[in-house]
């Protein structure tokens, strides 16, 4: 008799613990979001509308495992023109891959350029802009490089000097991006 409740309760252990052991290994709806890298460093190619490249220097660096601050600079798709920016980045993981992540981002920049819409010479300008940003990003495994696709909106633009919005329109663009990993 006790042989017979001891197997009874050992079954019907097994029947409740088997399926809870078994949900550790299904994957959850909010994976370990772990970025491949901490640093990156790299270049960022858009085309322009004068059909040369225009070419921003870029550093991104994770500060927790899903959002990452990234600088960009570089110069505009203007004569004597540039433009820096610093943005906070959304960088979650996705639950079929690990390597391939989307990206958001918010942040401030700066613009300028020394020559007028009509190619005339002029003081300094520096203007202020919003910028928001989204993309996805495949991050290598043997090599420590990330291949990104992204797309740049400025979201408003003020000049410094009159505090008059801007034209903003030359500032969105899609871009492809190559960063060196520091792992």
């Amino acid at each position: 008799m006790k042989r017979k409740l001891l197997l009874s309760l050992s079954g019907a252990l097994c029947l409740f613990a088997l399926p809870a052991l078994a949900q550790d290994d299904a994957p959850t709806s909010k994976p370990n979001a772990i970025s491949s890298y901490k640093t990156a460093i790299g270049l960022r190619f858009s085309p322009s509308y004068r059909f040369r490249p225009d070419v921003t220097v870029t550093a991104k660096h994770f500060i927790s495992p899903e959002f990452a601050v990234e600088a960009q600079a570089g110069t505009a798709d203007y004569d004597k023109g540039y433009h820096a920016s610093l943005q906070y980045v959304w960088q979650p993981q996705l639950l079929t891959s690990q390597r391939l992540r989307p990206y958001a981002g918010i942040g401030l920049g700066v613009t300028g350029t020394e020559v007028s819409r009509y190619r005339e010479e002029q003081p300094l300008s520096t203007n202020l802009i919003g910028i928001g940003s989204i993309g996805l990003e495949y991050s290598f495994a043997k090599v420590p490089i990330s291949l990104s696709v992204d797309y740049r909106h400025a979201l408003f633009g003020y000049k410094t000097d009159s505090f008059k919005d801007m034209p903003i329109n030359r500032i969105n663009n899609v871009a492809v991006g190559l960063k060196y990993n520091f792992r």
